[in-house]
């Protein structure tokens, strides 16, 4: 498929041109801040860097939507997988969906690293303790 970016919405969302039609996408298993919440510019332009790496593509994990339609999705850009990036630089929090937890344990272990060492948004105190399940 021919994809690219369309459009960085925040820090877990994108809007990617997929063969021509541009498609909603929502990270799987990584939660950065709301609009309003401390840490949403830098967490957005965290995602937006990190996506610059290479070339894009998509991974699936068992939901193919959520329910506001997005597609729901493991980006890569380049070598970089968005969301592994996004969690172990403290951008991010991890966030089970159902059971798309392809790479949850991974993320997990990485979240925790990140938290330990104050990383990214963690020191502003915004993310829970633990997982986040939604």
């Amino acid at each position: 498929a021919d994809i690219q970016l369309s459009r960085v919405v925040d820090g877990d969302t994108i809007d990617l041109n997929i063969n021509g039609t541009v498609t909603p996408v929502r990270y799987i298993g990584a939660n950065t801040p709301e609009r309003d919440d401390p840490c949403y510019q830098d967490a957005l332009n965290a995602n937006r860097r990190l996506l610059q790496s290479g070339p894009l593509r998509l991974d699936t994990d068992a939901t193919d939507k959520d329910r506001y339609g997005r597609l729901l999705r493991y980006v890569y850009a380049g070598d970089i997988l968005v969301e592994r990036e996004l969690i172990r630089q403290g951008w991010a929090e991890v966030v089970l969906y159902r059971s798309d937890d392809k790479h949850y344990d991974e993320f997990l272990a990485l979240e925790q690293a990140a938290a330990a060492q104050g990383l990214g948004c963690h020191p502003t105190g915004i993310f829970d303790d633990g997982s986040v399940m939604r």
